[in-house]
């Protein structure tokens, strides 16, 4: 069976839109600065519903925030 990176979102749209506003609810009921997560598909995801709120958080890959302390 071949799996598609992100389809979730595509063939489950409605879960994925629950999912994604109880994930930003939460994200933005602590008032953090920065999201991080590994999964590029999930980052996107979540990315784009706090964007489309102006929410001023930043999504951020792991390997991102380590490169952004290398030679620290």
């Amino acid at each position: 069976m071949l799996r598609v990176r992100g389809a979730f979102a595509v063939k489950n749209a409605d879960v994925s839109v629950a999912m994604v506003a109880d994930k930003v609810r939460h994200v933005r009921g602590t008032s953090a600065d920065v999201v991080c997560s590994v999964d590029n598909a999930c980052l996107t995801h979540i990315g784009g519903a706090l964007s489309r709120l102006r929410s001023g958080v930043r999504v951020l890959h792991l390997a991102e925030i380590l490169a952004e302390t290398e030679g620290r």
